[in-house]
């Protein structure tokens, strides 16, 4: 009995398997430009960083084809509480690793 049901198991999971679909799939959508902004806000200092980039579409969909960030200029970056608006301001920090990005 137990062979039995071991032998239909292992014959419905090959039907399955070779019935199974065969089609590639490609995770990647159409590229469009977007502006992206990133932040990790902390009460425990009085400064805050917001990191603003663009996004690229590198060739063959490798990064490393294409290491350049896409660099946005002239963004305003404020943030509210509902009655107190923060305006930051420009700064551009030094990449402490510039071997992958420069």
């Amino acid at each position: 009995m137990l062979l039995t049901r071991i032998a239909i198991f292992a014959f419905a999971l090959s039907v399955s398997h070779s019935l199974g679909c065969d089609d590639t799939i490609n995770p990647s959508a159409a590229f469009i430009p977007r502006m992206a902004v990133y932040s990790v806000l902390t009460t425990q200092s009085d400064t805050q960083f917001v990191r603003v980039y663009a996004s690229y579409n590198p060739d063959d969909n490798n990064p490393e084809n294409n290491p350049d960030e896409l660099s946005v200029t002239d963004a305003t970056v404020t943030i509210t509480d509902g009655s107190t608006t923060y305006t930051f301001r420009d700064t551009t920090i030094a990449r402490p690793d510039t071997s992958r990005y420069k």
